[in-house]
Formats: C-alpha cells, structure tokens, sequence
C-alpha cells in the first residue's frame, strides 16, 4: 500500500506558455497540490541562481519536479533537496496533470 502523507503533497512544473520545459528555460513553476487539486505558479526561482532554487525547496517543499531535460549538477542539487527530478516529454501543463492525477469525475 501507498505511505501515509502529511500536509501538502506538492508537484512542480517547469512552465514556459504553459508548456512543459526545461527548467533553464522555464519562466514559472506551476505547483500543483495533489490533495486539493489547487494550482499556483511562481516565478522560476532558478532564474536567480541555485541559491534561490533551494531556498524555494525549502520553503515550498514539493516532492517531484517535472523538466523536459535539467542539467546534471542542478538535478544533483535538486534531488538532494529531496525532490525527486521527472524528465517528460513537451507538453501542456493542463494536459499532464490530467494524465497524472484524476482531476475530475466523468459521468
């Protein structure tokens, strides 16, 4: 069975036009909570350095980051902010969380 979760289970997109992108080239991070189903996005940290991109980790503590590519040094940092690092195809934000998670209930 799945493990117990407590507070927010939070994924992270890397978003570009609400596309699925790299996380160099991403201009927000669409964070997705899986228990409400709410979305945010915030501006790409890592567009100000590393530095910002763990202090975000911390404060937001999401759980998978999804990229279309990372480079290895940044996924090495990310995955030692105990964010697992998910490499998907291009796409549409909208279209992936639909894919991933049941976000409505069909008749």
């Amino acid at each position: 069975m799945g493990r117990c979760v407590m507070g927010k289970e939070l994924v992270a997109f890397a978003s570009r036009g609400g596309k699925l992108t790299s996380l160099r080239n991403a201009d927000t991070l669409v964070l997705y909570d899986m228990d409400t189903g709410s979305r945010e996005e915030v501006v790409n940290p890592y567009k100000k350095g590393v530095n910002e991109l763990e202090e975000f980790f911390e404060e937001r503590d999401p759980s998978i980051l999804f990229v279309t590519s990372i480079d290895e040094e940044t996924e090495f940092i990310v995955e030692e902010n105990g964010v697992h690092v998910v490499r998907a195809r291009e796409k549409l934000i909208d279209e992936l969380i639909d894919e991933l998670f049941i976000t409505g209930v069909e008749d």
